[in-house]
């Protein structure tokens, strides 16, 4: 039960601070240098996470997200690369094979 409530509790942290990625990356006052900037914070989320996924998605999304217009096409291309990095599976691991005794 413990680990099930800690998993839950960092879904809830990582939940929150995507929302608050998307805020504060998508306010056009910041256009696009704290888009731009907030980027490089995804390494916060945990490997597997969905939400810099969503956060990513948002920012490339110019009409839900005023603070991402003027974002280069080399950076929306380094946004769409993480995208994909999120989406693509591991690689398949290799078999462990016992020693011969």
């Amino acid at each position: 039960m413990g680990q099930a409530r800690e998993l839950f509790a960092l879904d809830q942290y990582e939940n929150i601070l995507a929302n608050v990625l998307q805020a504060i990356g998508c306010d056009a006052q910041g256009a696009p240098y704290v888009a731009r900037a907030l980027v490089d914070t995804l390494g916060r989320f945990v490997s597997g996470s969905p939400h810099p996924g969503r956060v990513v998605a948002t920012f490339l999304d110019e009409t839900q997200c005023q603070g991402a217009r003027g974002l280069s096409e080399d950076e929306k291309a380094r946004l769409r690369q993480i995208i994909r990095d999120r989406a693509s599976p591991a690689p398949p691991s290799l078999p462990v094979v016992p020693p011969n005794q």
